[in-house]
Formats: structure tokens, C-alpha cells, sequence
């Protein structure tokens, strides 16, 4: 078996094939941002400009145009490369078009939206972990090394991107009655929110005073009872009786994001179960002797610990991420 096949293992190697690569972590992903753009584009022309650029916003856009940079000298690359396929031509093209759409909903996000796009935040932390397997694959091809040194600028470049969104953006709200009304909750990035981060001031606060009504932020439009209640009320009226899926599809009429925003993370959970097995033999056949492939013993130490670290923060990652969403109605 070899780069050409689909694998996804390769023969005799603690990696994946180039293929399965370009097929999973490349195209897949692309794809997925590029048909969020169209939606960005027009809320971008349409939509109401909600807050002030700023140096965050430039920041933003430096270290996104940045990663368009790297993904389009990439694809010159890989046409020069000997391992050069259509699969690999297609990945870095759709790779490339793929940061692009990260400026074009990073500029959304920014400007348009009070609290980030928690769909950028997953499409960057997903494609940082791919990107790491990535840069694994590409320096132990001897003809990759010009493309591996520019890979390797991407995760760090994606993680300075992720820690940009989880800046507050509070004081650059356009409107002053929008900037008072904003809540911690109202402008908290992906980690802040997943991990409660923006609890701990009112914690804090309670652990010192008394805490009254008042002293309580609003809740967000998403659990806003009342217009839960009508939405609800206007699709039970257009179910039929007797239909005994009937409050089943009424509810899902009714409220259908929650339902939909945890079906990309779920996938890769089940992705990423369904590789333990596999690494967990692995890693029985180092410890017991009995592993043909053709790794040094230290390199293929480092390489478990890596591949375990990348199932179980995948994990842990995309469980927070689709428990998060099924809260958040702006996507």
C-alpha cells in the first residue's frame, strides 16, 4: 500500500496515506467553509454593521490573510512536488479557497455579530489538529520538506486567530444602548462561553455581596420563554393530530439549529471512537514487541504519544463544542 491508495493507514507505517490525507483533513473541511461563505457575503451586504473595526478586527484579518498566504504558495508547491495528484491539487486549491472564506466570516464575525461564529472557532481548531497530523506526514516524505516548513506555520498562525475571537469586542459596539445591553455572555468567544469563563465576575462578586435580581444579566434571546412558546404554538397548529410523530416534528420545526449544529461535531466523535481500537492496538503490539512496522523504537514512542493526545483532546474538544451549540442560536 502506498500514498496512492486510500488507506487509510499506510502499509507498515504509523501514518496515513497522502489520499485519505488530502480526501479527510483537506477537501472535507474546505469544503464545509466554503458553503458558509455565500451566507457571510450577503450578511456582510444586507446586514446592519453592528460593531467598529478596530486593530482587533485588523489583527484578525492579519493572521487569516496570512494563512491564505501560506495555503496559496502551498499549492504552488504541490504542483512542483514529485508526489504531486489530483487529490493533492484539488486539497491545496480547496484549502486555499477554504482561508479565504476564513477573512470573508472572520470580517462577518467581527463586524456583524456580537458574539463570534462559533462555526470559525470549530473550523480552526478542528483544521489545527488535522493540520499537526499533517506536518507529521509531510516531514517523513523526503520530497515534502519545502511543503512540511510552510505547514508549519499554521497552527500557530490558527491558534493567535483563535485567541483574537475570544477577545471581548464590547467596547467597540456601534450602538451605545447595544454596548450597555451586552452581556459577559452576550460578546463571549467559544472557549469562554464552552468552559463558563464569563461566570466567574458574577461568581466573584457573590462570593464578596449578596446577589439580587439586579445584579443578574439578562438571558440571551435563545431562551427567551415566551417567543419559544409562540414558535412552538404556530407549528402544532399545522401538525396533524393524529400523526403520532406529530409533537416530534413540531418541536424540530419549531426550533431545527440545535438539531443541526450537533451533527458535524457528533461525526467526528464518532471518528475519533472509532480510531481508539486501532491505536489502542498499536500501542499493545510497541509495549509487547510484536509491531512490524519499519519505525525506530523512540520514533514510534513519540509518535503514539502524539496520536493519543490528538484522539483525546479531539474528543474533549468536539464534545464541549456540540454541547455549546445546542445553546447558541447565531451560528
Amino acid at each position: 500500500m502506498d500514498d496512492s491508495s486510500f488507506g487509510p493507514r499506510l502499509s507498515g507505517e504509523f501514518d496515513f496515506t497522502l489520499l485519505f490525507e488530502h480526501a479527510f483533513l483537506h477537501i472535507v473541511p474546505s469544503i464545509c467553509m466554503i458553503l458558509m461563505v455565500p451566507y457571510h457575503i450577503y450578511k456582510i451586504i444586507k446586514g446592519p454593521v453592528l460593531v467598529r473595526p478596530g486593530t482587533l478586527l485588523w489583527l484578525k484579518l492579519s493572521a487569516a490573510v496570512a494563512i491564505a498566504a501560506i495555503q496559496l504558495t502551498s499549492v504552488v508547491l504541490w504542483y512542483k512536488s514529485p508526489l504531486n495528484s489530483p487529490a493533492a491539487q484539488a486539497a491545496s486549491i480547496l484549502s486555499f479557497l477554504g482561508a479565504l472564506g476564513t477573512i470573508i466570516i472572520g470580517y462577518s464575525s467581527h463586524t456583524h455579530f456580537f458574539q463570534p461564529i462559533f462555526f470559525l472557532a470549530f473550523y480552526l481548531i478542528v483544521t489545527l489538529l488535522f493540520d499537526l497530523v499533517t506536518v507529521y506526514s509531510y516531514w517523513r516524505r523526503d520530497s515534502l520538506h519545502a511543503v512540511a516548513r510552510l505547514a508549519c506555520a499554521l497552527p500557530p498562525l490558527k491558534l493567535i486567530l483563535i485567541a483574537l475571537e475570544e477577545v471581548s469586542k464590547r467596547s467597540l459596539v456601534v450602538s451605545k444602548e447595544a454596548q450597555d445591553a451586552c452581556t459577559n455572555e452576550t460578546v463571549a468567544g467559544f472557549w469562554n462561553r464552552s468552559t463558563f469563563a464569563w461566570v466567574n465576575p458574577l461568581l466573584l462578586f457573590g462570593f464578596r455581596h449578596r446577589i439580587k435580581n439586579n445584579h443578574l444579566p439578562d438571558i440571551g434571546v435563545q431562551f427567551d420563554a415566551e417567543a419559544k412558546h409562540l414558535a412552538f404554538k404556530q407549528q402544532w397548529d399545522k401538525q396533524d393530530k393524529k400523526d403520532k410523530y406529530a409533537l416530534l416534528k413540531a418541536c424540530i420545526f419549531s426550533d431545527p439549529w440545535p438539531y443541526i449544529y450537533i451533527v458535524l461535531p457528533r461525526l467526528f466523535i464518532v471518528g475519533l471512537r472509532v480510531s481508539e481500537p486501532f491505536l489502542l492496538q498499536d500501542i499493545v503490539d510497541t509495549v509487547s514487541g510484536s509491531s512490524h512496522d519499519n519505525l525506530p523504537p523512540q520514533q514510534k514512542r513519540t509518535s503514539l504519544i502524539l496520536a493519543v493526545a490528538l484522539v483525546f483532546i479531539g474528543k474533549a474538544v468536539t464534545s464541549i463544542f456540540s454541547q455549546t451549540l445546542v445553546n447558541v442560536t447565531n451560528y
